[in-house]
């Protein structure tokens, strides 16, 4: 193991990797001198896949770590660093531009235009693409004998190295808003399958609606910083579906691509394959999606199944899981092989176990999503379901394989991430957790209605009581369980009072909530600090 000697060591990069402080950056830089498990001759499948995912989530602290170091260093050690970027990500433009200003800033011009050289040629090779404007800019500049150097690449700069995009709610012209969440369905599909080329960034589906509604196409974009808006509208009738598509420029709203459709209704994964294809070749770049090929994917052709799943999957958006399972279930007994709606359909029974804790829906959750896998290895929903489900029933040495082969599939998709900070957090690696919600929260100024709950009890378990009740007030309240942690949160902060109040709410929503029912559907294990909860609601009056 080259990279992190032990436990202590990984836990300790991850900490200060997300620090702002130089001095935290140059140690978890420093922590870092090779591959996660170099050497390891493991042929397990399982566990390569999960290895693959942990090798790539530090690459990205460390990334985002030296991003963040760049602009405190000077000369040599300024350039190293970006060396250290290059190498990580070879075709990630913005490593290169930031090498080719350290070398300007330390006065060493013609290595940098030895580096545009090296990079154009780089990126002709193996992805087919010229150099963007920012590295023609600064070659330009150097060329001309510009006195001024270019600024430094900051973070921000960095990410937008790739294409951003934000798929804007389609517009539903049925004339029927009960028809709304087809759609929203058509929308949310598109973003998960453009969410699946790791050379693109796309906003939430949360964000794009919320930003829209408020600000309008361009407006949404000018203020997510897009540089491509996709729009359109939709109509399904009982056998037709139309629906047509551009994709703009966010900056000026020209029309870089358009398109109608007029299909039969069962063809929509079609629609949703050409469109995805016309967008990432309008974009003009080789992408390589992240998960499995369209070819690959397991679509229902019945337009009815897929009716049902949409409805469910609008209500778990809406944070309404327990209504959800019913309809997923109608999709799947009309079609038993729609792998997707099975995987929704243990996410809606995980969402049941959350409000009444009882055992029998994590076994239906982790069969259903099993049944999703046997149908379609290469469903990202399908692993995040097994995952969230064998975390919940105690298998922590499975789970994380799968959410680790979910975020490989579909790296961007919040709800994933959001469990996936919750298994962290039920595993007692709380600076992880931390770590990984607010990666979301900061990319996304809108996430899942129930995602500051998760960032807020991790807040919780690690003692940081007012910012929790904070966080865990500004989302959706999460049943019985959000009340529990708001009433113990309130008595470690000596607020009896609201602590009590907190607690008739929690007993309102399930009257016969216990300790043991707390225990389980905030996560159980030893590890967990669950005795944290419980000192609370005990210092409040509450016996379970």
């Amino acid at each position: 193991m080259e990279l992190l000697a032990t436990s202590c060591d990984a836990q300790d990069f991850l900490r200060l990797a997300v620090s702002t402080a130089r001095e935290e950056l140059r140690q978890a830089v420093a922590l870092w001198t090779g591959e996660l498990l170099a050497d390891a001759g493991i042929a397990d499948r399982a566990f390569s896949d999960w290895l693959a995912g942990e090798r790539r989530r530090f690459g990205d602290f460390l990334q985002q770590a030296i991003d963040r170091l760049l602009p405190l260093e000077q000369g040599e050690e300024r350039i190293s660093l970006a060396k250290k970027l290059v190498v990580l990500d070879p075709l990630r433009e913005a490593s290169h531009l930031a090498l080719m200003q350290a070398f300007v800033a330390a006065g060493e011009r013609s290595q940098a235009l030895a580096h545009y050289a090296t990079a154009r040629d780089l990126l002709k090779a193996e992805l087919g693409v010229a150099p963007g404007n920012e590295l023609e800019a600064l070659r330009a500049n150097l060329l001309s004998g510009g006195e001024t150097p270019a600024p430094l690449a900051r973070p921000e700069a960095a990410a937008s190295a790739k294409p951003t995009i934000a798929v804007l709610p389609f517009v539903n012209l049925s004339g029927d808003p009960a028809r709304q969440y087809l759609s929203d369905g058509l929308t949310e599909d598109l973003i998960i399958q453009l969410a699946r080329y790791t050379e693109l960034s796309v906003f939430s589906r949360t964000t794009a609606v919320r930003l829209s509604a408020e600000a309008g196409s361009l407006g949404a974009a000018r203020v997510l910083g897009a540089q491509f808006v996709v729009k359109g509208a939709a109509r399904a009738g009982d056998s037709r579906l139309i629906v047509s598509c551009q994709l703009l420029e966010g900056a000026t709203g020209n029309v870089v691509w358009g398109e109608r459709y007029d299909r039969q209704t069962a063809d929509i994964f079609g629609v949703l394959d050409e469109v995805v294809v016309r967008i990432v070749t309008a974009l003009g770049r080789k992408l390589v999606s992240a998960g499995a090929s369209s070819a690959n994917r397991k679509p229902t052709t019945s337009w009815s199944a897929h009716d049902y799943f949409l409805q469910g999957r609008e209500f778990c958006n809406a944070g309404k899981e327990e209504l959800a399972e019913p309809l997923f279930a109608r999709a799947v007994e009309i079609d038993p092989g729609f792998a997707l709606a099975h995987a929704w359909r243990g996410i809606g029974f995980l969402g049941k176990f959350w409000r009444t804790g009882q055992w029998d829906y994590l076994v239906e959750a982790e069969a259903s999503a099993e049944r999703a896998i046997k149908l379609d290895a290469n469903e990202a929903m399908a692993h995040y379901a097994a995952g969230a489900a064998l975390d919940y029933l105690g298998e922590r040495g499975r789970s994380p394989n799968h959410f680790q082969r979910a975020i490989e599939l579909n790296p961007l998709e919040v709800n994933i991430q959001g469990d996936y900070a919750n298994t962290l957090l039920h595993s007692g690696r709380l600076d992880e957790a931390l770590a990984v919600t607010t990666a979301v929260l900061d990319r996304d100024p809108y996430p899942p209605v129930w995602m500051p709950f998760v960032h807020g009890t991790i807040l919780f378990a690690m003692g940081r009581f007012e910012e929790a009740v904070r966080v865990i007030e500004s989302g959706h309240i999460y049943g019985f369980l959000g009340r529990a942690y708001l009433a113990s949160a309130s008595a470690h902060l000596d607020n009896i009072d609201r602590a009590r109040r907190e607690i008739a709410l929690m007993l309102e929503i399930k009257s016969d909530v216990t300790f043991d029912i707390l225990r389980a559907v905030s996560g159980s294990p030893e590890s967990h600090p669950t005795d944290l909860l419980f000192d609370g609601l005990r210092k409040a009056g509450f016996g379970g």
